[in-house]
């Protein structure tokens, strides 16, 4: 039985708030927000500006942040992404909370959880905030993960309206889930999807433009307890891998570079021989661009390495990167 509401209830300190867009609060600790999107609309992206926004206690893109009293560090669960797009996740986070080039955040709590079972990935996230009392803020990417059947009616409310709420309760955090978006509709997939939805303190969409290289989030078919739907915000992606508010140039490319540059950079990295690990092929490339006048970022050089690639500047077979034979 749940206990009786007075005035007396509300006499203990308020829950902090925790995340903001554009000005009005959609997170609060003890409590959840929902984001949902189709493959491949930008999900990532928002996920790194709210991690950075509460890292850095501060403005990213859209949305602002801020940790509860006596917490320090959020918590990311990455359910979904392969190795090389979760070091893509990890660095922009750290870009966009103001870290320098190759710098750590002992805060930032990245785990992979590609391979746990629907419990086993319960029980790693409570462990978690048990070990880590400092966790203020966590993000759960896919909150599909967190069940066996997202079509499972008992299993998803219990995990919806019970699980998921207590952790959040009982820890004192906020959470932030995600969930793939129905391909007929604009709701996340399954029971799973409608009891977050039911649940959660602001419910939004981010949603890829048609024939054009933005994203937009809304809360057009979302929700935002206590207060009216905020209007819509657009960004792109830069050649910097990083979220930009507008909405971009259709098309807009990594920078041309001569033949010849490519070839002399390429020849550098390769004046030792065969290449055996892409992290090394990464900082032989960077330090022989830089040589040859046509210096880039950590972010550019991996768009540079797919068209050195794809151009034959290089081949890949049996574990090594080498040059072709002329």
């Amino acid at each position: 039985m749940s206990e009786r509401l007075t005035l007396k209830s509300f006499e203990g300190e308020r829950p902090q708030e925790v995340l903001w867009y554009r000005g009005q609060i959609i997170g609060t600790e003890g409590s959840f927000s929902y984001l949902i999107g189709k493959e491949g609309s930008g999900k990532s992206y928002v996920l790194s500006c709210m991690a950075a926004a509460v890292l850095r206690q501060g403005d990213v893109l859209c949305f602002s942040g801020a940790m509860p009293y006596g917490k320090s560090k959020v918590l990311f669960v990455d359910t979904e992404q392969s190795k090389f797009y979760e070091e893509n996740v990890y660095r922009r986070i750290l870009t966009l909370e103001g870290r320098k080039e190759d710098e750590d955040d002992e805060n930032l709590l990245y785990i992979e959880a590609t391979d746990a079972t629907d419990e086993k990935l319960r029980e790693e996230i409570e462990k978690r905030l048990q070990e880590e009392p400092k966790i203020g803020y966590i993000i759960i990417d896919n909150a599909g993960d967190l069940v066996e059947d997202i079509n499972n009616i008992t299993e998803t409310k219990e995990n919806a309206r019970n699980w998921l709420p207590s952790l959040c309760r009982h820890h004192g955090v906020h959470a932030t889930v995600v969930m793939h978006e129905n391909k007929s509709d604009h709701n996340g997939q399954g029971w799973q999807g409608s009891y977050l939805k039911k649940g959660c303190e602001a419910a939004m969409r981010v949603e890829r433009e048609k024939n054009d290289n933005f994203s937009t989030i809304t809360f057009k078919e979302g929700k935002l307890r206590g207060g009216e739907k905020p209007t819509d915000f657009d960004f792109y992606i830069s050649n910097e891998d990083l979220p930009v508010e507008g909405k971009g140039e259709v098309g807009k490319s990594e920078e041309i570079l001569p033949r010849d540059i490519h070839l002399r950079a390429v020849n550098g990295a390769f004046s030792m021989g065969p290449i055996h690990s892409y992290k090394d092929l990464q900082r032989k490339l960077l330090s022989s661009y830089a040589e040859v006048g046509a210096p880039t970022t950590r972010r550019k050089i991996e768009k540079r390495i797919t068209f050195l690639r794809q151009e034959k500047y290089f081949s890949y077979d049996e574990g090594k990167y080498f040059l072709p034979p002329f």
